[in-house]
Formats: C-alpha cells, sequence, structure tokens
C-alpha cells in the first residue's frame, strides 16, 4: 500500500470517538481500513492495524505474541498506554504475560466456570426484577442509569461482598479508572480523577482484605484470598488488582454490551417481536448484539522478536492494534454483515478476544445480557426507543451510550 493510498484512510485520531463520524458509526470506517489490505500502518498512532476476522482470529490466538506495554518501542502505540501509568506496581493481569498471567489467571478461573456463573441465574433474575420493579409505570426512562448501569455493578459487588451502600462508589471508581486507563488523550482532569479513584478504591480494598483475613466470608474477595494452585497463591497486591480488574470487567462492558444490544434490538421492532414469539431465540440474540456492536473494538499485541504478522514482515516491540469491530463485520465470514439479524445462523464474533486471553467474564456476560433481555421485553411489552439524539462515551477502545431514552 502506497503512502498516498494510507492517507486517504480513516487513521490515527479518525479511529477514535474524537472523531464525530466515528462516534456515529465507527464499523463504516472500519470497513474501509479492513477491506483497504490485511494489515495497514497507521503512522500517526505507531501501530499496525488488522481488521480481517482470519488474521485477527490469528493473532489473537498466537501464544508468541505479548500484550505488557513496557515490551513495547518507545514510539508505539503500546507505549503510550504504558506511560499512562508512571506508579512502580505491577500491571493488572490485563496487561502481563506469562508466566504471571497464567499463574494469576489459573487461581482465578473457577470462580468463572460456566457451571459457577449458571448457581448464580436465579440470585442475577431477582437482581433484574428488582431494578425493573424500580423503574414502575414510568412513561419513559433511561435505560442506562436505570437498568444497564446498575445491573452489573450489583451482580459483580454481590460476587465479591461488596457492601450495598458502597456500591456507587465502586461503579464511579472503575468508570473514573477506565476513562483515564485505555484513553491516551485523556485530559489531565480525567487523569486526576482516575488518580483519586485508585487511591480511594485502593483504600477501600486494603480493609476489605484484612477484614477477610481476621473473619473469612463466603464471597469473592475472600476466595481470592485463599486461592491456590500448586502451591500458588494471591498476595495482596494481586487481590486488589484483580479486585479492580473484575470490577471493571463486571460492570464497563456488560453496562455496554447491554445497552448497545437493546439499542440495536429496539431500532429493530420486527426483531422484538421474534424474541416475543419465540424467547428461546434470546441466546442467539445475544451473540447478533455481541457480533454488531460489542462494547470493545479493539485490542493489542506487541511483537517480541522479527516475524511476519497477516503477511508484513514485523521487528520486535511494534504494536498491533487488531479491529474486533472491523473482524465482527468481515463479509468473508458473514452474509450481508451490516444487517442485525436475531435468527442469523452459525454467528461467529471475536468480541470475547481469544487465546488464552479469552475474557474470564464471557460466561457471566452471556447469562447476565440473556436475562436483561428477556426481563425487559417480557416486563415492557411496548418498549421502544424515543426520538434522541444518541450520545456515546468517550473512551477509545471501548464502544457506550451514555444514555438511551426508552418508552414503555
Amino acid at each position: 500500500m502506497t503512502e498516498n493510498e494510507t492517507a486517504a484512510l480513516p487513521l490515527g485520531l479518525a479511529l477514535t470517538p474524537l472523531n464525530p463520524a466515528y462516534q456515529e458509526d465507527p464499523f463504516a470506517l472500519l470497513d474501509q481500513v479492513r477491506e483497504a489490505g490485511r494489515i495497514v500502518h497507521d503512522p500517526q498512532l505507531g501501530r499496525h492495524i488488522v481488521g480481517r476476522f482470519e488474521d485477527v482470529q490469528a493473532i489473537l490466538n498466537d501464544r508468541d505474541l505479548a500484550v505488557d506495554p513496557r515490551k513495547a518501542t518507545e514510539n508505539s502505540f503500546s507505549a503510550r498506554l504504558r506511560r499512562l501509568d508512571d506508579s512502580a506496581r505491577e500491571p493488572s493481569m490485563l496487561f502481563l504475560d506469562p508466566p504471571d498471567h497464567t499463574r494469576l489467571r489459573s487461581l482465578v478461573t473457577k470462580a468463572f466456570t460456566p457451571r459457577a456463573i449458571e448457581r448464580m441465574r436465579p440470585r442475577i433474575e431477582e437482581i433484574a426484577t428488582e431494578l425493573i420493579d424500580k423503574i414502575g409505570d414510568q412513561a419513559s426512562f433511561d435505560l442506562m442509569t436505570e437498568f444497564c448501569q446498575p445491573y452489573p455493578t450489583i451482580v459483580i459487588a454481590e460476587m465479591l461482598g461488596v457492601d450495598p451502600a458502597d456500591q456507587a462508589d465502586f461503579k464511579r471508581w472503575t468508570d473514573d479508572s477506565v476513562a483515564a486507563g485505555f484513553d491516551p488523550f485523556a485530559s489531565e482532569e480525567t487523569k486526576q480523577r482516575a488518580l483519586v479513584a485508585g487511591e480511594q478504591m485502593e483504600n477501600y480494598l486494603r480493609r476489605a482484605i484484612a477484614e477477610r483475613r481476621d473473619d473469612p466470608r463466603d464471597d469473592l474477595i475472600t476466595a481470592l484470598i485463599h486461592a491456590e494452585d500448586e502451591g500458588d497463591f494471591f498476595n495482596d497486591d494481586e487481590v486488589r488488582s484483580m479486585v479492580g480488574l473484575l470490577l471493571a470487567a463486571g460492570n464497563v462492558t456488560t453496562t455496554d454490551l447491554l445497552g448497545n444490544g437493546m439499542k440495536n434490538l429496539l431500532q429493530h421492532q420486527d426483531q422484538v417481536q421474534l424474541l416475543r414469539d419465540d424467547p428461546s431465540l434470546i441466546p442467539n440474540a445475544v451473540e447478533e448484539m455481541l457480533r454488531t456492536e460489542g462494547p470493545v473494538t479493539f485490542s493489542g499485541r506487541i511483537t517480541v522478536d522479527d516475524r511476519e504478522i497477516a503477511g508484513c514482515p514485523m521487528h520486535a516491540g511494534q504494536s498491533i492494534t487488531v479491529a474486533l469491530g472491523a473482524a465482527n463485520y468481515d463479509p468473508r465470514l458473514h452474509k450481508d454483515p451490516h444487517k442485525f439479524d436475531v435468527t442469523r445462523e452459525d454467528i461467529d464474533h471475536l468480541a470475547f478476544g481469544g487465546g488464552r486471553r479469552y475474557c474470564l467474564g464471557a460466561p457471566l456476560a452471556r447469562l447476565e445480557a440473556q436475562i436483561g433481555v428477556r426481563t425487559l421485553i417480557t416486563r415492557f411489552p411496548s418498549l421502544r426507543l424515543a426520538e434522541q439524539e444518541l450520545r456515546w462515551k468517550k473512551v477509545p477502545v471501548f464502544r457506550g451510550l451514555e444514555s438511551l431514552i426508552v418508552l414503555t
């Protein structure tokens, strides 16, 4: 690809929420990048973008690629993420490579097996029902603030053993941390809020861990403290880091999965009717929601040696951005990929990543989304979107609504 051809593509800041066209429809722009070639150099942000499903899947499954930003060359996109955290602390599991990643993940995996999550179904259904009961017979409400935001927050907070009185604090802390932690363009004000949020959460968790060492409880924080795998345990710093990661992943991404998914569903009332007529389609509908507008649009890898990626020679330390949002719309995989179809057969998507980093919370997110969709369309038989200008959050990598007004 020539320099002029690359310059004509939507790259750099144009592929972030700082671009109004991207906020409105990132997938149209990602289509252009995907179809321009197997791999596209983005000189503005120092990365190579891969968007075709087969190539993205291969990269996600490649065990010889890294994620630790400390392994990236200084001018690469991954190095920007490294500079967001100037502390001496170890990164969270999300940004660690084996053997550290392997050890930490093995210690926490048991809490998120499909069987363990399925046991939570009755309580998750109760939480969804309780939130809908609070909404009552309002003629309209903000689906994000009244349901999509509190719902997964309550679920993960209860799993961890967080006092209900503190759940609002945890939501604020995780939102503020994510807003800065994944945004290389974050303002100083945003960074300062994240710093304060991190300190407040850390102080809270120090007390919570100390309390559970003295008085163990039936919750996930206690389980993490006592988790053991072949003689390995979490230390207190690792417990705090893991709890922070689980809180962020457990509410931010599931909130956006449900918000984006309900937006797409309610824009197609014929699809809503299909689910009302046949609720057994709801699990398939959730997979279509994940494919068409999942909560994470990009992921990343770092080369650790000289190698070929998607047909392109690359050097150690270079950044690869895998465009999940482009891969999920690849016409080589799905016929008519921009059509939202809850009856689509053989849905394949990469919304939860892949390989050894496949999303640990995928079973929980799926269950919450399935229960949430069923509860909403059952309790509100005429649920529909109000006329509104959609407002999207401005955190790169993520895709999520600030609000979504619906009519009952």
